[in-house]
């Protein structure tokens, strides 16, 4: 064998359930893809969809709800998919997730044996091509075999000494004819029903063997019209809600598999209507009517099954088959079969109460025989050999009555879960959604089972016994009257002492309820069993020792709520969608998974890499107007900026540097854009259409809470001067710069400059030395601050505008981290002080402003009628101040026209004025900004409104994070969320700390929805008006922080400084908040308090954790002596007189 290879999780099988459960691990971000390996025999994915692909393999249920739901499909071809077409959906959602990567094909796993000093899996698999064996190790061992993955034969003696060609239907492949020959098949399962029909008009005789009928109804299929196809493909939630009805509506249909129900004759009718219409032979009919209640055995639901028996060349023969010869099948009437011909009971037994009886003794001559006798549905631990604790056998511990905690875990086998395990499955239940609860199910404990290994090492999880045997007693005593247990049903469902044990009774909201989140008394764990004295620690759970007293029930109690399993600290699952991979979107993708536990987080990024408007802006000159030392994370300083005022560049390395080095790529979905958002009452969910922009693809994901992290400086806009289609030229927006146009293709050209804000202020110094000549368009008034904030820098080491660290410097600050954090402090202190000149009519902000005005003068002295235009009548600061290097010094140059007419209209070639003047030109640069109004894509919250009817007449929230009637929303940067003056990267940190214990306050007290009241939404509203009346923003001038106007409402920042918002920030107010419950909580909304334990308890571990961060209070008088004399003589002297 070569060398063991390791892996945190072993996934058998490919299929439906194994696809589903690595889908969920990288979704729930629970391992890395090399933190799993799938394995499967077969040669692609598709499990059951791979390996039978017979003539007519095709699904029973309605293709669009035979899906996963987190992976949609709108264009089945048919309303009944057949094989080739399931398989190929499952091998796209598997290429969806990348998942080729994760899967090892053509290996059939043989073992797994639990290793109690390790606590893994050793396993051993084998290269089906190759016969080669390998080992390797696994934490956790996930059985996704699949129910039909072990084909069963029919005992009859004499199958070796069949001459012909003999395979079971899952066997079928291509180059296997049977064209002009006579053919048998064993068995009328649903196997044989889709294939017989296909092949008996190729066949010279077609003999079907059969032990007993069962019903078949309509199938009534038909190919998918366009317009539904497209329907489902641009209106994807209509495909959402498909599928969901379909889910509900099959729920409501239990009543038809119930013995003795009016539902169950109606259906049973129908089915034998079916029957009559589609049969001319009376005889044929009547071996073909079943004799059990209808559900008794898996239902056929087909058009051409009973069409097929009025062919000339098929024949159906009831008598029981007791022997195969050289040639053909021997058969005997049952009445006539002697004991020795007797064959096993209850899966191969062939029914005796069949009313029709064919001669004696029958040997039909055939060419090729075909078993279509199923698969072993009672041996569901036989798929590979599983040894557990105490090397107990998984196979020989069921036998075939197999016991299991919830479908999904078994006693005795620490770490291994299942899909559709035992009692999974019924005819009410959707299967892909069954899977997909189950999945989730088995990612939460993955998660805590990782999460210990790392922190603790080695870990285990083993459900209790007691669990396990109350939930199998429970479900039981609920099967009640199902048809499968009906008197004289023999079924692949029941066992040999008639038990069942693939069907569960619980509908599937029920059993969803369950699985919602791991019971963590129902399992116990083992932590590094590998001790120094040989013995394995107490596995027994604190919850343990409260067991022993479960019998004790005090009267006065009978009525209160039941007590919860849970932990206090064991925190229910909460999922978070964050839209947008910029500044913000990077934080929450550090922090909310570092805060959060049993958290699973997306971030939705619509372009390829993350930056968000570093990425977007990459005009000449881009760059930040705060200096670099103060715009960068908190915990992650770059002391390697090369400039003081940073290019755009160089901002964006340093994010793609963090998101890396904190693992947040892991978590983003890019070229993923958001179409809009629903929010769900019923379940506290909202639902977000989102579009792969890649693919065209629209598509839904759904969370507990929604941020929105996109910026405000996100959606850029074309200046509204008409005739701009006219124009012939090239033109170009700054927020959407092509690539291509370098400075060597502006060179020698005329190029007009539309616009005056930041990058119009940037873009000037950088192309004025190339171009021809330069016409800066600029209507309004500014103020070019040279001394802005964080200037003083600037001032103390002589520079202008702005400078380049040296190299001594720079590695001065990367070897010596105090110097850069000084350094750092230095710079974001002044940079806070900016908060002092933003009051109107104060002595610091008139003399702010005569500094800027000498300053401007002084560099715009070459042409002075600049400087009298360009002179606001507004302070400094009411609109955002930039420091522009170089900007003024190339307003005054030769080639630049500075233009401040109204521009009227463009031209074909160029841009005319309202004074009548045209100037041609080659190319335009619109600097033109941002749409700033905060609208957005469709977001609908409580009540069906719409959020950017809520913004009407203008956008409010709740403290700039939490906008009206969205419940369980974030906004990163709302309305009045923004800095006005400090750092606006600590805002940001400070505003995701709020957020992060919203959600954690909702997940800890199992709360449903959060949403602030309005009243106190309109209270902040009031206090943002009355603070900015005293400040420069409310001056007459135009600024986006206004939407664009001179007397608007201040909309865009904080209403004061960026440490006042910090500081409110670090204390919610959850009084200004109104709460709807998790139905977990029953009515009791104090519920969350749980069992009276923390985990660490429940688990037998470190429970002293608050002894290892003592908060020591100052001490105020020293002690010399400890002893108990010491402190007696302090108090005597502190209390004794003196001279005593």
């Amino acid at each position: 064998m070569d060398e063991r290879k390791s892996v945190f999780v072993a996934i058998v099988g490919a299929g439906m359930s194994g696809i589903t459960m690595a889908a969920q691990i990288l979704k729930q971000n629970a391992l890395t893809r090399d933190e799993f390996k799938i394995f499967d025999g077969n040669d692609d994915y598709g499990g059951v969809w791979q390996a039978n692909q017979y003539p007519g393999a095709a699904c029973d249920v309605p293709s669009h709800a035979y899906v996963l739901r987190f992976h949609l499909k709108p264009d089945w071809s048919k309303e009944y998919a057949e094989q080739a077409e399931i398989q190929q959906y499952y091998a796209d959602v598997a290429k969806a997730y990348r998942l080729r990567e994760s899967t090892v094909f053509s290996t059939k796993v043989i073992s797994a044996t639990w290793n109690e000093t390790t606590l893994k899996y050793d396993m051993v698999v084998m290269d089906k091509k190759t016969g080669k064996k390998s080992e390797w190790t696994a934490n956790v061992v996930i059985n996704a075999g699949g129910q039909f993955s072990k084909p069963k034969y029919a005992n009859i003696p004499g199958a070796k000494d069949f001459k012909g060609e003999q395979w079971h239907t899952s066997d079928w492949h291509e180059g296997m004819d049977v064209k002009g020959k006579r053919v048998a098949i064993i068995g009328t399962g649903p196997s044989t029903a889709q294939v017989a029909p296909r092949i008996a008009p190729l066949t010279k005789e077609l003999t079907i063997y059969q032990r007993s009928a069962t019903y078949c109804m309509p199938r009534q299929d038909h190919p998918h019209p366009a317009w539904r196809i497209n329907l489902f493909k641009w209106l994807p939630f209509t495909l959402y809600i498909y599928h969901i009805w379909w889910y509900l509506s099959i729920e409501g249909r239990k009543k038809m598999w119930l013995s003795g129900t009016k539902e169950n004759a109606q259906m049973r009718d129908i089915a034998l209507a079916h029957l009559e219409s589609k049969v001319k032979d009376p005889k044929t009919r009547q071996k073909l009517t079943p004799q059990h209640e209808f559900g008794c055995k898996r239902i056929l639901i087909l058009d051409d099954w009973y069409p097929m028996f009025n062919r000339p060349n098929v024949k159906l023969i009831t008598d029981r088959p007791v022997k195969i010869t050289e040639n053909g099948i021997v058969s005997k009437p049952p009445g006539e079969v002697k004991p020795s011909e007797n064959q096993e009971k209850p899966g191969d037994a062939w029914l005796e109460n069949n009313v029709v009886e064919d001669a004696q003794s029958q040997e039909t001559k055939i060419d090729v025989l075909i078993w279509g006798t199923g698969f072993d549905m009672t041996h569901q631990g036989s798929h590979f050999q599983l040894y557990g604790l105490g090397g107990v056998s998984l196979e020989e511990l069921w036998g075939d009555s197999p016991r299991a905690y919830y479908s999904v875990a078994v006693n005795k086998f620490p770490n291994f879960m299942m899909m559709l395990g035992p009692n999974s499955a019924n005819f009410w239940s959707n299967l892909t959604t069954l899977v997909e609860i189950q999945a989730k199910y088995n990612v939460q404990l993955i998660k805590r089972i990782k999460a210990e290994c790392d922190t603790n090492g080695p870990y285990a999880m083993n459900v209790t016994a007691e669990a396990q045997d109350a939930y199998n007693k429970e479900i039981q005593g609920k099967m009640g009257n199902i048809a499968i247990l009906s008197p004289g049903c023999n079924n692949y469902y029941t066992n040999s002492t008639g038990e069942a044990t693939y069907w569960g009774p619980l509908r599937g909201w029920v059993y969803a309820w369950r699985l919602l989140w791991p019971k963590t008394n129902h399992y116990t764990v083992a932590v590094d069993m590998a001790v120094t004295n040989g013995d394995k620690p107490d596995e027994k759970s604190a919850a343990d020792l409260y067991a022993a007293n479960a019998n004790f029930v005090d009267p006065k109690l009978t009525n209160l709520p039941p007590l919860y399993g849970h932990c206090i600290d064991d925190l229910r699952p909460i999922k978070v969608i964050c839209i947008g991979a910029g500044f913000s979107g990077i934080l929450a993708g550090i922090r909310f998974p570092q805060r959060v536990p049993n958290l699973d987080f997306t971030i939705y990024e619509k372009n390829e890499e993350v930056g968000g408007t570093w990425f977007e802006n990459r005009y000449p000159g881009v760059r930040c107007d705060v200096p670099s030392a103060a715009y960068q994370y908190t915990f992650e300083s770059n002391t390697q900026w090369s400039e003081y005022y940073c290019k755009g560049g160089e901002i964006n390395e340093y994010l793609k540097r963090t998101a890396h080095k904190y693992g947040v790529y892991k978590y983003i979905k890019f070229k993923t854009e958001l179409k809009g958002a629903t929010w769900q009452e019923d379940t506290g969910k909202w639902v977000v259409d989102l579009q792969n922009l890649l693919t065209g693809e629209t598509f839904t994901d759904d969370c507990d809470f929604l941020i929105t992290a996109t910026g405000i400086l996100n959606k850029w806009k074309w200046p509204s001067i008409e005739g701009r289609e006219s124009y012939t030229g090239r033109m170009v927006h700054s927020a959407n710069w092509d690539p291509d146009l370098t400075m060597d293709k502006i060179k020698g050209k005329k190029v007009a400059l539309i616009g005056a804000g930041s990058s119009g202020i940037q873009i000037l110094p950088q192309i004025q030395p190339h171009a021809e000549v330069v016409d800066h368009y600029m209507a309004s008034q500014t103020w070019i601050s040279p001394i802005g904030f964080g200037s003083q820098e600037l001032t103390d080491r002589g520079a202008i505008g702005n400078f380049k660290h040296s190299q001594e410097e720079l590695d001065s600050f990367r070897d010596n981290p105090e110097a850069y954090a000084k350094f750092r402090s230095k710079v974001e202190k002044m940079v806070n002080a900016a908060a002092l000149v933003t009051l109107h009519g104060s002595p610091l902000q008139q003399n702010f402003q005569a500094i800027n005005r000498e300053a401007m003068a002084n560099k715009l002295a070459k042409k002075p009628e600049i400087m009298r235009v360009l002179e606001p009548s507004w302070p400094p600061g009411c609109r955002r101040l930039t420091p522009g290097p170089g900007y003024l010094e190339a307003l005054v140059e030769d080639n630049v026209n500075f233009v401040s007419t109204k521009i009227k209209r463009f031209t074909a070639n160029g841009i005319e004025t309202v004074d009548g003047k045209t100037r041609d030109v080659d190319l335009v640069i619109c600097a033109t900004g941002f749409d700033t109004t905060c609208k957005g894509p469709p977001l609908v919250g409580r009540g069906g409104r719409e959020l950017n009817d809520v913004w009407e007449p203008y956008p409010k929230s709740y403290w700039g994070i939490c906008p009206p009637e969205m419940p369980n929303m974030f906004r990163f940067i709302g309305p009045n969320g923004a800095s006005g003056t400090g750092g606006l990267i600590h805002l940001l940190e400070c505003a995701c700390e709020f957020m992060i214990r919203v959600v954690q306050k909702a997940q800890r007290e199992y709360i449903m929805s959060m949403m602030p009241k309005m009243e106190a939404i309109d209270t902040f509203t009031e206090h943002v008006d009355l603070y900015f009346t005293k400040t420069i923003y409310t001056q007459p001038c135009k600024s986006w922080m206004k939407r664009g106007k001179e007397d608007g409402r201040v909309i865009t920042i904080w209403p004061g400084s960026a440490l006042h918002a910090a500081y409110a920030y670090e204390n919610p107010r959850w009084e200004d908040f109104e709460y709807t419950h998790h139905k977990l909580a029953q009515g009791n909304y104090m519920a969350w308090l749980g069992n009276g334990l923390t985990m660490l308890q429940e688990r037998n571990e470190h429970t002293t954790e608050y002894l290892d961060t003592v908060d020591k209070p100052p001490v105020i008088n020293e002690l010399d002596d400890h002893s108990s004399n010491g402190v007696g003589r302090l108090i005597h002297d502190l209390v004794a007189p003196d001279g005593i």
